[in-house]
């Protein structure tokens, strides 16, 4: 035009240069932005004198972005990277987890953790009110009926489902109780609870396969327990010294041959094949408390969670000597409060955070993770535990009194394969000139069949 003119207020958000702006071919109401300062911005201006964002600010670009493109049918959004990555994310509405129905309430205080059964039909929500409550989630995860609310003589701050068995345990202050989950509908005690521990039991874990459970108390020690007859569990052995101050998180491989136990700024390792040996502490490099320790389903990464926001993992091909993987994961803004990954595919794997978010990373490259969209905002305090059950929800637990569920299915396709869910998608690969456009640092390569 001969007298072009603003048709609106700047649009505000990036907190550095912005350099590169590229519309949406499927509508064209819609924009993205990319900034140095490593993050991409979705806006619309369908009514151009008053722009707004669209959705979360999508993160995990971790360095500048330097140019932006949509796909050809407007579903995903591809960046050029500074260091010679691309980026994806995927912006078709029903593919980024969302929330399952309505919040879970009816606890009068802060719930922790969170976790589901085998089968993922049942979900427990501990809470410091003294109740763990008990929700089943079938035949429709959207509508989650109370079975159960537990009373504890104490606040609750742990809890976990037999692998093996239908049994939950859950602790409280010194003690854990045991109860019968064979009728979903009437969780029942098994027994009166026992006496476990001196300090209050803080965490708590199954190992498959061998009906064997793991207590952790706020002492610094933890016990292992033979769980053949819930009714008569068998305490093997005295409580073992875990680490100086509480032994927030205990997780056991999936060859239920390996314990993880953390607390401090370490996180030691033991064989528990047979009688307990300690093997290994790994320096986790947190310099603060480590808050949650998970295994990856094959059993080749373990990943923690510290105060300081950050996010570990090791490889454990040799269990005796434990190798960092990258460098430490930061996509979230406040404490790392939980960490777990998926019991079926050990590329996907979940963050929980004291700014009040929760972040789903894809590990397919484990040295080079990357999140799966922007993190997810569900609660109005911090999360405290995340958990994601067999068959694709996830679960989250905040000191805002509710769990939230969410719905993981729409990531299949990015799970299994993220380069084929592209090209299916866009129809085609980068073509040499959009390569030397967006990656001219790295050699042409053909990226989708046909």
């Amino acid at each position: 035009p001969d007298h072009p003119r603003f048709l609106g207020p700047h649009l505000v958000g990036h907190q550095d240069e912005v350099t590169s702006v590229a519309f949406n071919p499927r509508d064209r109401n819609q924009l993205v932005t990319a900034s140095d300062d490593q993050t991409v911005r979705r806006w619309s201006v369908a009514a151009p004198a008053h722009p707004v964002q669209l959705g979360q600010t999508l993160t995990g670009a971790h360095d500048e972005v330097y140019s932006l493109a949509y796909t050809p049918d407007g579903s995903m959004v591809v960046a050029g990277i500074r260091d010679g990555r691309i980026a994806l994310w995927n912006v078709a509405s029903g593919v980024l987890p969302a929330p399952l129905g309505s919040p879970l309430v009816g606890h009068e205080a802060g719930v922790d953790p969170v976790v589901f059964n085998p089968t993922g039909d049942l979900l427990a929500t501990a809470s410091e009110d003294t109740t763990v409550k008990v929700w089943k989630l079938s035949p429709d995860p959207r509508h989650p009926s109370l079975v159960a609310s537990l009373r504890h003589e104490d606040e609750t701050s742990s809890a976990a489902f037999s692998p093996d068995q239908p049994v939950l345990v859950t602790g409280s202050e010194g003690t854990i109780h045991i109860w019968n989950v064979a009728n979903r509908s009437n969780p029942t005690p098994l027994r009166e609870p026992i006496v476990a521990h001196d300090r209050a039991v803080v965490s708590l874990a199954f190992c498959p396969g061998r009906d064997l459970l793991i207590s952790g108390d706020e002492g610094g020690k933890f016990r292992l327990w033979s769980m053949a007859s819930p009714k008569h569990p068998v305490p093997l052995g005295l409580p073992l010294e875990g680490n100086d101050v509480s032994v927030d998180s205990v997780a056991c491989s999936p060859d239920g041959h390996l314990l993880a136990v953390a607390g401090t700024a370490l996180v030691k390792l033991w064989d528990i094949a047979q009688t307990p040996v300690p093997l290994v502490t790994v320096e986790v490099g947190h310099g603060q408390a480590v808050n949650s320790v998970a295994f990856s389903p094959d059993g080749l990464t373990l990943a923690t969670a510290s105060d300081d926001g950050e996010v570990n993992l090791f490889a454990l091909n040799d269990r005796n000597h434990p190798t960092r993987i990258g460098p430490p994961l930061r996509a979230q803004g406040d404490v790392v409060t939980s960490v777990t990954f998926s019991p079926k595919d050990a590329r996907i794997m979940a963050t929980a955070s004291e700014d009040k978010t929760v972040q789903v990373w894809d590990l397919t490259h484990r040295d080079r993770p990357v999140p799966l969209g922007p993190a997810l905002k569900g609660h109005q305090k911090a999360v405290n535990s995340v958990a994601i059950s067999s068959n694709n929800i996830m679960a989250t637990a905040s000191e805002d009194q509710t769990a939230v569920l969410w719905d993981l299915s729409g990531l299949e396709a990015l799970r299994k394969d993220p380069a084929a869910y592209a090209c299916m998608r866009t129809g085609r690969g980068l073509n040499p000139d959009e390569w030397n456009s967006q990656i001219p640092a790295l050699p042409y390569r053909k990226t989708c069949p046909g």
